[in-house]
Order: structure tokens, then C-alpha cells, then sequence
């Protein structure tokens, strides 16, 4: 979604677009209250409190879900398959919003193929 911030990772490092990886379960909400992310995915409405806005963005399966906006005053919850770090603008100011992202899941491993007979290789992994 930015091609423009690409760059040459470190030896072991393999940087995977948010829609080319799962989201590892583990991977926990930040809020940040009073701020939201202009360009969403999906829109829902009737949406009783932000834990089921939450809730909702974990389920997605159309796309990986990163973050999402919720307004409390009109129960409107905003999905979106970007993240403060995907889009070049980042968050903006507004009091009725809460915006909320994936954060805390941005390590871990994967396995890569190996050649028979040699030892399986452990690559770290970012997931954006």
C-alpha cells in the first residue's frame, strides 16, 4: 500500500505486505481515542460498543483486518485492511472516534523450505 517507503531489509528479515500473511493470533488492540484512519475497507452500522466493533475486525475474512474506527455517539464501526503504518497520512483528530490497530505482533517466524538433507532455516518476520 506504500510502495514508496520500501526498503532493502537486513540479513533475515523478510518484510510481508498485510495481505500476503495471517495476522498471528496473538496480536493484540491498541486504542487511540480521539483519532481515526480516513480510508476504510468496510462500513458497519448499529454497532452497540467497541468491543463488537473489535470483535468484528477479528472475524474478517473478505481481507486482514488491521485496524478500525469506532464512533460511540452514532454505534458506527469503520474496518480497514490498512494501519497508521500503511497509509502515508496516518491517523487523524477527531473526538468522537476511537481508532484502534494491531499492535504487538510485529516479530516472530516462519519456516522456510529446505533442501533435503539441510537443516530447516527460521527467518524473522514483519507483518505490516
Amino acid at each position: 500500500t506504500a510502495p514508496s517507503d520500501f526498503r532493502i531489509a537486513v540479513r533475515g528479515v523478510d518484510y510481508i505486505e498485510n495481505e500476503c500473511a495471517d495476522i498471528p493470533a496473538n496480536c493484540e488492540y491498541l486504542d487511540q481515542p480521539g483519532t481515526y484512519l480516513p480510508f476504510t475497507d468496510t462500513y458497519l452500522s448499529r454497532v452497540n460498543d467497541i468491543e463488537e466493533c473489535r470483535s468484528r475486525c477479528t472475524i474478517q475474512n473478505k481481507y486482514n483486518c488491521r485496524s478500525f474506527n469506532y464512533n460511540a455517539f452514532r454505534k458506527e464501526c469503520f474496518l480497514s485492511s490498512d494501519d497508521s503504518i500503511s497509509l502515508p497520512d496516518g491517523v487523524h483528530t477527531d473526538r468522537d472516534f476511537i481508532f484502534s490497530e494491531r499492535g504487538g505482533c510485529n516479530s516472530g517466524t516462519m519456516g522456510t523450505p529446505g533442501i533435503k538433507g539441510e537443516r530447516e532455516r527460521l527467518a524473522k518476520t514483519k507483518y505490516y
